[in-house]
């Protein structure tokens, strides 16, 4: 998204540098990064509350109340006893609304007024470790720039999984006071949640690879900033640019639904499974996950494997899955239309003030 805003800045700029353009003061160049970086703000707090935040809660939510079957005793005509079988309803936290607003005032009557950005430090700090491993591993791997690049990624991303681990961690659970530094699993823990760690990085380098392709093929040169592929080619024939868009993002919406999703469901779901138990959970949770988790001190591993992580989901928690994630990218959508009419609008109005206009 930050690429769809630099290129349109660019753009702008260099149409007014083009022969015959009226110059433009410095001020006019300062309204339209002052807009792109609003733009850019904007969304990325759309992306952290609900991409992250809430689509990680949502992964982990189970059925608000559970019914279980317990005996009691009953006395009969003839003074005798017998036992009747009595559910019992044991009542959960209701689960995150599904409308997009409810949500916001909902997790901070849950956590406290700051909820919605909570672990946003530790997010942040993973991402810029990720990002600077990442770029250390590309340059040692003696493989060619693109391979490099994607084993690099994974090898970073496996490096700081303990930070996204403990994101995790305090994402769903009711606020401590104890600093995410204090709050980060042992080693011991990290490696059980290892396997799903490596699965989502090589999903997410997938995804990269498949659309980063299709977007070098078809000419499209808006966002990528690295090659995608050693095999990438490029042609000509496709020159329409809603062609050149339409194809990237549908892709795009592909595999992110068929291959990342899964996997950070899993992956989430994984790390969930981990929570110690001091830990209150804000969000309707099953901790044993149908009791599939077995304990460590009961010669288990302590958490969810990758295939009971996948099985222990139900058809709920995909169809609220589907609908959160439908109503996020609408509103994204809705937030990109909105600036770029505000965007066009800045640049028809700056290029008719005359130079030297105020």
């Amino acid at each position: 998204m930050s690429g769809v805003a630099q290129h349109l800045v660019r753009r702008a700029l260099d149409r007014s540098s083009e022969p015959g353009s009226p110059d433009v003061a410095a001020w006019k160049y300062a309204i339209l990064i002052a807009t792109a970086l609003v733009f850019v703000t904007c969304l990325g707090t759309i992306h952290y509350i609900y991409q992250q935040v809430v689509m990680t809660l949502v992964m982990v939510e189970s059925h608000p109340t559970d019914s279980i079957l317990v005996s009691t005793p009953a006395a009969t005509s003839d003074k005798k006893t017998t036992d009747i079988e009595a559910e019992v309803v044991v009542a959960h936290p209701e689960p995150l609304p599904l409308n997009l607003f409810r949500t916001m005032g909902d997790l901070r009557s849950r956590a406290g007024r700051m909820a919605p950005f909570r672990g946003v430090s530790l997010w942040v700090f993973s991402h810029m470790m990720q990002y600077s491993a990442g770029r250390f591993f590309t340059a040692i791997l003696p493989l060619s720039s693109p391979w490099s690049y994607h084993l690099g990624a994974i090898c970073a991303a496996l490096l700081v999984g303990r930070l996204r681990l403990t994101w995790t961690h305090v994402v769903v659970s009711e606020p401590s006071s104890k600093w995410w530094s204090n709050r980060m699993p042992s080693f011991r823990v990290y490696k059980s949640v290892l396997a799903a760690t490596a699965i989502f990085a090589v999903a997410n380098q997938l995804q990269d690879l498949i659309v980063g392709n299709i977007r070098l093929a078809i000419g499209l040169d808006l966002v990528s900033q690295h090659p995608a592929s050693p095999v990438a080619f490029r042609s000509e024939a496709f020159t329409d640019w809603s062609f050149q868009v339409l194809n990237p993002a549908v892709a795009s919406l592909l595999v992110f639904v068929f291959l990342q999703v899964p996997a950070r469901l899993v992956l989430t779901r994984v790390q969930a499974s981990t929570l110690p138990d001091e830990d209150e959970t804000i969000v309707p949770f099953d901790r044993s996950f149908d009791g599939k988790v077995v304990p460590a001190v009961l010669g288990g591993s302590g958490a969810l494997s990758l295939k009971d992580a996948w099985n222990s989901m139900d058809w709920k928690v995909g169809r609220r899955l589907a609908v959160v994630y439908a109503k996020i990218v609408a509103l994204e959508l809705f937030m990109m239309g909105f600036f770029a009419a505000v965007f066009v609008a800045e640049v028809v109005l700056l290029r008719t003030v005359p130079k030297g206009g105020h």
